[in-house]
């Protein structure tokens, strides 16, 4: 189920249930507003998510972390003409740098 509560609020409730298992249900909330994007999610299995994004004239940065307090940071630059360059590190010490084409 996905409640629109405003422009720029977004509500969402969820139920996945396998047979054999007990059911995972799931609640999230997400807004976008002036490049700012937040998104938190929840489940009965006691894990969750939380995304922070900001983008500005062809900039994107975005972290996101969960309950292992695994984390990821990201940082990008549209070059025009199909090309980006896209950086990150994450809560593994891993760290990388490159350029994307697309056609």
């Amino acid at each position: 189920v996905t409640y629109v509560l405003s422009d720029s609020i977004t509500l969402t409730a969820a139920t996945d249930s396998t047979a054999g298992a007990s059911a995972v249900n799931s609640v999230s909330v997400s807004t976008a507003l002036n490049g700012v994007s937040i998104k938190a999610a929840s489940d009965s299995a006691s894990t969750w998510d939380i995304d922070l994004g900001y983008s500005v004239s062809g900039i994107a940065l975005t972290y996101g972390t969960d309950e292992n307090d695994a984390w990821d940071a990201t940082a990008s630059y549209t070059l025009g003409g199909g090309a980006s360059i896209k950086a990150g590190v994450n809560s593994e010490s891993s760290a990388y740098a490159g350029v994307a084409f697309a056609f």
